[in-house]
C-alpha cells in the first residue's frame, strides 16, 4: 500500500494528489459559500489537465477543461450577484435614510 502510494508520487510528480486536495478543497469551500472556493477548484482541474495530457487521457482533458470553464462562469455568476446584492442594500439604505428625514 505505501510503495503504491510512493509509486504515484514519482508517476505525476505528486500532481494527482495536488490535483485532488484543490477539487476536494475548493468543493467544500463552494458548500460554504466561498466564492474563492472556484479559484481553488480549478487549479485543481489544471492539475487534472496536466495529468491527462501526461498520460494521454484525452477524454479527461475534455472534462477538466469543461469544469475549468464551469469554475470559472460559477465565480464570475458569484463575483457579479454579490455586487448586485451590494448595490441594492447600499440603495435600501440610502432609501431608508431618505424616508427617516
Amino acid at each position: 500500500m505505501v510503495e503504491a502510494i510512493i509509486h504515484s508520487l514519482q508517476s505525476y510528480y505528486g500532481l494527482d494528489w495536488f490535483a485532488f486536495v484543490m477539487g476536494f478543497t475548493g468543493a467544500w469551500l463552494i458548500s460554504y459559500k466561498r466564492s474563492y472556493g472556484f479559484v481553488i477548484a480549478s487549479i485543481g482541474c489544471i492539475c487534472g489537465l496536466i495529468i491527462a495530457f501526461m498520460s494521454g487521457q484525452y477524454g479527461f482533458v475534455v472534462s477538466n477543461l469543461s469544469f475549468i470553464l464551469i469554475n470559472v462562469s460559477g465565480y464570475i455568476r458569484w463575483q457579479r450577484e454579490a455586487l448586485i446584492v451590494s448595490n441594492d442594500y447600499e440603495d435600501y439604505t440610502r432609501l431608508q435614510a431618505e424616508a427617516a428625514e
